[in-house]
């Protein structure tokens, strides 16, 4: 069906723009986990799920957006789960978020930068 098809391309379009969102929050997540703190991680579930929940029914239901609603309310509450999370971070840490770069480089060599 064209009309399923396109309203999926939108949506598929639509959440790429919260792929950045969702890269830091899954970061935070393991760097809290890396630091063996899995219940902070854990701690802006429940406020992003609220917020997916309240903007899809608003987005989808009475401003009629479909799709695209759905797709900008998942984007909507993947910033609030990447914000709190940073928030949480820096409040506990004092510190910037971890960095996105792997733990080994070739420039080490057993551990040891050189």
């Amino acid at each position: 069906n064209g009309a399923a098809f396109g309203g999926a391309v939108q949506y598929t379009l639509i959440r790429a723009v919260g792929l950045p969102a969702a890269l830091v929050a899954m970061v935070l997540q393991a760097g809290f986990i890396a630091n063996k703190d899995a219940n902070s991680s854990l701690l802006a579930v429940p406020f992003a799920a609220v917020a997916n929940i309240v903007l899809d029914c608003a987005l989808v239901g009475p401003l009629n957006l479909g799709a695209a609603g759905a797709a900008w309310g998942t984007v909507a509450s993947q910033l609030v789960s990447a914000a709190l999370l940073l928030r949480l971070w820096i409040r506990k840490h004092g510190a910037p978020a971890p960095r996105l770069a792997p733990a080994w480089s070739p420039s080490q060599q057993d551990g040891v930068l050189r």
